[in-house]
């Protein structure tokens, strides 16, 4: 699916919710990832996995050139009742997968809303990236994302593309 595509479904699910000043609407970034470059080893975020415990899903709205996000907002599907959801997301090809430079890339991923009726928990995440290094392969594979490494702003829609 292409970026404009994507753009697009993303605006025509935000067209169909509520006001969303009546919604706790947050962007979901990914913030101070450790990667790096060390000796000849140059590291890079090559995907992510990442579950969302309450609120929940209402758009995703940025998509990394070359990547593919897939989301199932747990709360929409009637699986659970305090929400949540899934986030996973991966460069198709190596040339894709993010560098320290362009780890701004993981901003503003997710449009979430944080207020789940009748349940009143805190939305919280988990999750991991996958690491590829090109130089050596002792730190492939995933890693342990943080509480940290999440960062929401209030929003009331994915910010315009660039």
């Amino acid at each position: 699916m292409n970026v404009r595509l994507q753009y697009a479904l993303a605006a025509l699910s935000l067209a169909s919710l509520p006001s969303t000043s009546a919604l706790g609407a947050q962007l979901v970034s990914l913030h101070d990832v450790e990667i790096g470059k060390i000796g000849r080893t140059q590291e890079y975020v090559w995907g992510f996995d990442i579950e969302m415990h309450h609120g929940r899903i209402l758009a995703v709205c940025r998509v990394p050139p070359g990547w593919s996000i897939a989301v199932e907002d747990y709360g929409e599907a009637g699986m659970w009742h305090e929400g949540g959801g899934h986030i996973g997301g991966d460069a198709r090809l190596g040339h894709n997968a993010l560098n320290q430079s362009n780890l701004d890339r993981l901003e503003d991923i997710i449009l979430i809303d944080d207020l789940t009726p009748n349940d009143g928990q805190p939305v919280t995440f988990e999750g991991t990236i996958t690491v590829i290094s090109l130089g050596a392969d002792d730190g492939d594979g995933p890693r342990p994302l943080m509480a940290s490494n999440f960062v929401l702003k209030p929003a009331k829609r994915c910010p315009e593309s660039n």
